[in-house]
């Protein structure tokens, strides 16, 4: 029988390869999972099954005691559930004095929701004529991407992005007259100075259980008078998109 083990553990390795070239992070790698299942699925089969029947039953036995376990690994409850019955046996994780969840995504949900809806009233307060061709800065890739996926429930505009694979997305051409910028923390004020003639902080958002300390606070810029296009926005942040 022919075996077809070499390719795929070959693709395998050079998946690595090519994600740690990239400076990929590490949880991209995780759908390899769905890979590896069949190849142990296979060694237990032919390599296990035949001589140790019997470890089916104290290994089923241990897989249904991991279901108890799936409330602290997994975020199947609502935010408020997990907080007021999964989250205080959890020993607590503090950094720099705040405490911080170790399931971020209890907290997604909520922080997004109302990060669009400061973002709409933003928008809405802009003249009428500034809103037309108004597009949002994400600074950082994941709120490109929240504002992509959102931008109907909230009647936002599009984002664009220099960061990570947004980079690949961003636009050509003119850019508008305004422009709405969101960033972390860990951004300053200044990094929009040299591309704005006039850069106005009007929003702070606080996330208090954020899981990095550059991601407590959330704020938005209207940003007016760009001092360049689209295309050379483009050049200036070649070298920039894990910045």
């Amino acid at each position: 029988m022919k075996h077809h083990y070499p390719p795929l553990a070959t693709s395998i390795i050079l998946s690595i390869l090519f994600l740690a070239y990239s400076k990929g992070k590490a949880y991209y790698f995780f759908p390899i999972v769905l890979t590896l299942l069949p190849f142990v699925g296979v060694f237990f089969e032919r390599v296990i099954m035949p001589q140790r029947r019997w470890l089916l039953f104290p290994l089923g036995f241990i897989l249904l005691l991991g279901t108890i376990l799936i409330p602290f690994g997994l975020p199947i409850y609502s935010y408020a559930h997990y907080m007021d019955t999964i989250h205080k046996y959890l020993p607590k994780n503090v950094k720099n004095g705040k405490e911080v969840l170790p399931m971020q995504e209890y907290i997604t949900k909520q922080k997004w929701e109302s990060t669009m809806q400061e973002l709409k009233s933003v928008y809405d307060s802009l003249p009428a004529n500034e809103q037309l061709n108004c597009l949002i800065w994400g600074k950082h890739y994941s709120q490109a991407g929240a504002i992509e996926l959102m931008k109907a429930t909230y009647g936002l505009p599009n984002a664009f992005c220099y960061h990570g694979s947004f980079y690949s997305w961003a636009p050509f051409g003119r850019m508008p007259k305004t422009v709405i910028a969101i960033c972390y923390n860990d951004t300053s004020e200044e990094f929009f100075h040299p591309f704005f003639e006039e850069v106005t902080p009007v929003k702070k958002l606080y996330s208090p259980y954020a899981s990095n300390e550059g991601w407590v606070l959330q704020t938005i810029y209207i940003c007016k008078k760009p001092k360049q296009n689209f295309n050379k926005m483009k050049d200036l942040f070649t070298k920039r998109i894990f910045e």
